[in-house]
């Protein structure tokens, strides 16, 4: 009995330890599996996530680049670029956006629909992205703007650049007209997905669209987790389009169009020496800073609706 006893103990001894040590391999290959999996991901893989963790803490973003002139050949601008003067409001730096703009209105002209569509936007986007309240300002608007801006935190003046064409219609079938960028115009160039991008539509703009857009600049900033610009780290200026010099004569070209007056018909005039065009008139002509930041419905319609058929350029097509 005694016997069978003490062989009984050594049984449950040994299967005890046969246990135990089945627990401790267990451990082991735990440990040694949590181990492996963190030199992976800190050693083997680490590069890849600093990278993330950089993607998540910094943000890259496009410059727009300065439109090339476009000039006669004396160097007379036919198209060029005007100063923009804006203003902008950031939802979390007032104490109310509608109060705001009811003081914002005592300075410039705010109408109940400017005033409206600033309100949806606060409401839609989050608090500390800039809203534009008013663009196209006057220099006599803008400075007024920025005498009251102290008495107004939370709005503040901005500067740009837009399209002009100074002589209107003199030339406008030939320059064409630049004007937002459209779901076909996309490309891999990352300067048409910036907001108000411009691009050649018509004319010389879109013919040498390539030369006049000129490049995108980049501007690397810090973000906090919820999309906030911390600090810019980084800025490479955009570079500015290369300006076009045609074979026109500017002010042959105005002359003939004032002589042409409200006919319809076309002028073409060639320096006979040289072959160069000096004067390439369409008349009746639109204008194309009309189209800069979008043609309004009711001058759209009066050009489709005129039998004169202003759109068409009758020295090459009539």
């Amino acid at each position: 009995m005694k016997r069978r006893l003490e062989e009984t103990e050594a049984d449950r001894t040994g299967l005890f330890r046969r246990r135990a040590f089945l627990l401790v391999g267990l451990q082991v290959a735990a440990f040694g599996a949590l181990g492996g999996r963190l030199y992976q991901l800190s050693v083997l893989e680490g590069e890849q996530y600093r990278l993330l963790a950089d993607d998540n803490r910094l943000s890259l973003r496009f410059l727009a680049p300065l439109r090339g002139r476009i000039l006669d050949h004396q160097g007379r601008e036919m198209a060029s670029n005007k100063r923009d003067f804006s203003v902008v409001l950031v939802p979390e730096q007032v104490e109310s956006v509608a109060k705001t703009l009811e003081q914002l209105a005592q300075v410039i002209p705010l109408s109940d629909a400017d005033m409206q569509k600033v309100l949806t936007r606060a409401r839609r986007q989050r608090s500390f992205l800039p809203i534009k309240v008013k663009d196209n300002l006057s220099w006599d608007e803008f400075a007024r703007f920025n005498a009251a801006a102290p008495y107004l935190p939370g709005v503040s003046p901005t500067a740009g650049t837009s399209r002009i064409y100074p002589h209107r219609t003199d030339a406008a079938h030939v320059l064409g007209y630049v004007g937002a960028v459209s779901e076909k115009d996309m490309t891999d160039d990352p300067v048409l997905s910036l907001p108000n991008f411009k691009i050649g539509k018509e004319g010389i703009e879109r013919a040498f669209e390539g030369r006049l857009r000129g490049s995108a600049g980049t501007q690397r900033v810090e973000v906090n987790a919820r999309g906030r610009v911390v600090r810019e780290v980084a800025r490479e200026e955009p570079l500015t389009g290369s300006d076009l010099v045609l074979t026109l004569d500017q002010r042959l070209q105005s002359f003939s169009a004032k002589r042409m007056g409200e006919e319809s018909a076309g002028i073409v005039v060639m320096d006979v020496n040289t072959g160069d065009i000096r004067a390439l008139v369409s008349t009746p002509a639109f204008d194309p800073n009309y189209f800069v930041d979008g043609i309004s419905y009711t001058n759209w319609s009066a050009l489709l609706a005129d039998p004169r058929k202003p759109l068409i350029n009758k020295a090459l097509s009539g």
